[in-house]
């Protein structure tokens, strides 16, 4: 098979290829999709939304719980020719009323927002039964998928991808996506990198592990019960796994590679995946949900230049340039701004974009390149906030909290009128008045201190995002 598919008759396909096989598999309840499965519910769901009047190249919201169920009902949006817009039922309701608002969706799978009047499917039959009849196949649309900005530098914002609901099979994604993979998902699908990958690998043969709720201990046994070859996580799961006793981590023998990206990872936590792993099994990816640019590094690459996240592929071309727009000589720091080869892979509703009429953009990340073009990050531009005479870099700081063997998240923030304030999740044998008083002494090195909160419970989400206090 080759050349573009629909992506709803790529799982039919498969179906007819391999009936019996094993597509999607819930880590947490342990139930378990077959190809046969997944084309039946979701070409069923699809009829269901054609009779609810949605056509080609309408936007349908799903939101619901990262599933077997969230997964025929995303394939369903794509069989019925429209473009999914997947987002967490949990979102406060100002905030889904915002984003109901940008998308304009013909439906809705799951949790409609407060008072909305769109036609809405509260639940997905996972065998197809009782549904409406199916439709034709061949059915695309023009965007293969609308996410959300995480809402960590402000209101959500959604991105909608220029690229059909068309895809070859027998084309390779990027050199870190493997084709017939068994890859574990340990963020939520409404997260654009989780999403991306999870249903770029469902397309070239992968089965899906979905564990975005387990807990880091547990990880270990999922990856060696289920075979898993291929995961992508947040530096802030790999400081939770790097950080378990030796006996509870295991070996994973079947584990070929680990995929970071989305945040810095602290130096240490990275050198001791590797220790776990070995280089050869621990890659880095730099990008955005925009799809400018994006680089790539292997743990030997990282041993040879720590602290780089890798130089551009897939035609990415990048420059660091000053506020002027001037590109800067190696060294120097600025602002990363990234091109591809092609036209843009997205547009952006409810927010501006920074591109430039020929091509570049940029996330507003600093950083520097060497001499041999591998890109250095040092901040971001939204994290550095004013503090009195100075300007304080909210994400340095983190770092250096990090620094500490028994922080294992936290989150700095400068309120107005509060002084420098840390969110921190402490390991469970932690000294408490211990770690205040370090935090104390950290944040007093770059202005003045205002709340220190302890807890134990997790910060950031499933994709190792939060927002920051204002």
């Amino acid at each position: 098979m080759s050349g573009d598919v629909p992506i709803g008759d790529l799982v039919a396909r498969r179906a007819l290829r391999e009936p019996d096989e094993v597509l999607v598999v819930d880590a947490g309840t342990g139930e378990e999709l077959t190809t046969t499965a997944l084309d039946a519910a979701a070409t069923a769901l699809a009829g269901r939304l054609r009779a609810v009047g949605v056509v080609r190249d309408d936007t349908v919201v799903v939101a619901l719980p990262t599933s077997t169920a969230m997964v025929a009902a995303l394939v369903a949006v794509w069989t019925a020719g429209a473009v999914p817009l997947p987002v967490s039922p949990d979102l406060p309701p100002d905030e889904r009323a915002h984003l109901d608002r940008l998308a304009g969706p013909a439906a809705v799978i799951g949790v409609a927002a407060p008072g909305s009047a769109v036609p809405t499917i509260e639940s997905v039959d996972s065998d197809g039964a009782g549904a409406a009849a199916g439709v034709p196949s061949g059915q695309w649309a023009s965007s293969w998928k609308v996410s959300t900005s995480s809402g960590s530098t402000g209101p959500r914002k959604l991105i909608r991808s220029t690229v059909p609901a068309r895809f070859d099979p027998d084309r390779p994604v990027a050199p870190f996506l493997p084709g017939r993979a068994v890859q574990l998902v340990t963020a939520d699908l409404w997260h654009p990198a989780a999403f991306t990958y999870a249903f770029r690998g469902l397309m070239t043969d992968h089965r899906l592990v979905l564990a975005p709720r387990a807990d880091a201990s547990d990880l270990p046994d999922i990856i060696r019960r289920q075979e898993v070859t291929w995961a992508l996580m947040a530096p802030s799961l790999l400081r939770r796994l790097v950080r378990l006793p030796v006996d509870r981590r295991g070996e994973v023998p079947t584990l070929r590679s680990v995929v970071h990206l989305g945040a810095p990872c602290p130096p240490a936590d990275k050198r001791a995946l590797m220790d776990w792993l070995g280089p050869e099994r621990v890659v880095e990816v730099y990008a955005s949900s925009e799809s400018f640019g994006l680089t790539m590094i292997t743990g030997a690459e990282w041993l040879a230049r720590p602290g780089s996240v890798g130089r551009g592929i897939g035609g990415t071309q990048i420059a660091v340039r000053d506020d002027d727009g001037r590109d800067l000589p190696a060294g120097e720091v600025g602002t990363v701004w990234m091109r591809r080869d092609g036209p843009p892979r997205y547009s952006r509703v409810g927010g501006a974009t920074s591109r430039t009429d020929d091509g570049w953009d940029t996330a507003g990340d600093l950083g520097r390149l060497d001499a041999d073009g591998w890109l250095y990050l040092v901040g971001r531009t939204t994290d550095r906030r004013s503090c009195g005479d100075t300007v304080v870099d909210l994400a340095r700081v983190e770092e250096h909290l990090l620094r500490h063997g028994d922080v294992v998240e936290c989150l700095v923030s400068l309120p107005a009128g509060q002084g420098l304030c840390a969110d921190i999740t402490l390991a469970d044998h932690a000294d408490e008045p211990a770690i205040a008083e370090f935090a104390r002494a950290v944040v007093a090195r770059h202005c003045r201190p205002g709340r220190i909160r302890l807890r134990r419970s997790p910060i950031r989400d499933s994709a190792g995002k939060a927002r920051r206090p204002t």
